[in-house]
C-alpha cells in the first residue's frame, strides 16, 4: 500500500487517530458545511442575516473534488462520473493498485495539503501574531506575493489560551530562523531597539 492509499484511508473511512476512532474527514467536512453545525460562521447575506451553511466549508469541499477530478483525468485519461469518496477509492484499488511512485508521491503531498486544509477548518485554531518588524536575521520585513509580515509569533497553547514568554516561539517566513523560549526575549529587544 502507498503513502496515498494511507491519507485517502483517512479521507473516506473510518479511522484510528490517537488511539481514538475519527469518521472519515470528508464526511466531517460535508457535515460542518451543513445548518445547525456551527453553519454561517462564514459570513453572511447581503441582508445582513447569518448564512446557515458554512460557505468556507463548502468551497474547500469543492475544491477538493474539483482538483482529485482534475487529477484523475490526468493519471487515467478519462472523466470519472460519480463521488469524491468513490474516486479516491478507485484510485488505489485494483485494476489500479500500484500507483507509479512519482504519482503516489505527488497524490500524498495532495492529500496531506487537503487532510490539513480540513483540519485546519474543523479544529482552527488562534493564528501566529505578525509582527511588522524586520528580520533580524535576514532584514526582511514582508514576505511573499500577499507581502504577509515575515516574522509571526505564536503565544497560544492547544486550548487557545495564552503562555507564559518563556514557551513562545517566533519565526520568520523568508529566512526560516526560528527563536524559542528565552531566545524570544532576546528577539524582543532586538526588535524594540531597531
Amino acid at each position: 500500500m502507498g503513502r496515498f492509499a494511507v491519507h485517502v484511508h483517512q479521507l473516506i473511512s473510518t479511522h484510528r487517530t490517537g488511539g481514538e476512532l475519527h469518521p472519515p474527514l470528508l464526511t466531517r467536512l460535508r457535515d460542518a458545511a451543513k445548518p445547525g453545525n456551527d453553519g454561517g460562521k462564514a459570513g453572511s447575506s447581503d441582508s445582513g442575516k447569518p448564512i446557515p451553511i458554512d460557505a468556507t466549508a463548502i468551497d474547500l469541499f469543492c475544491k477538493i473534488e474539483t482538483r482529485a477530478r482534475k487529477e484523475w483525468l490526468h493519471l487515467r485519461g478519462f472523466v470519472y462520473v460519480g463521488k469524491l469518496e468513490n474516486l479516491l477509492w478507485d484510485l488505489i484499488s485494483p485494476p489500479f493498485t500500484e500507483l507509479p511512485e512519482d504519482w503516489d508521491l505527488y497524490l500524498y503531498d495532495l492529500a496531506t495539503s487537503w487532510i490539513d486544509e480540513i483540519l485546519g477548518l474543523l479544529n482552527p485554531t488562534k493564528p501566529r501574531r505578525k509582527l511588522h518588524s524586520p528580520c533580524p536575521a535576514c532584514g526582511v520585513k514582508y514576505h511573499g506575493e500577499r507581502r504577509t509580515p515575515a516574522l509571526t509569533l505564536n503565544c497560544w497553547d492547544e486550548n487557545e489560551d495564552m503562555v507564559h514568554p518563556s514557551k513562545w516561539d517566533a519565526a520568520c517566513s523568508a529566512c526560516g530562523a526560528e527563536w524559542h523560549g528565552d531566545e524570544v526575549q532576546w528577539l524582543s529587544r532586538t526588535l524594540i531597539a531597531v
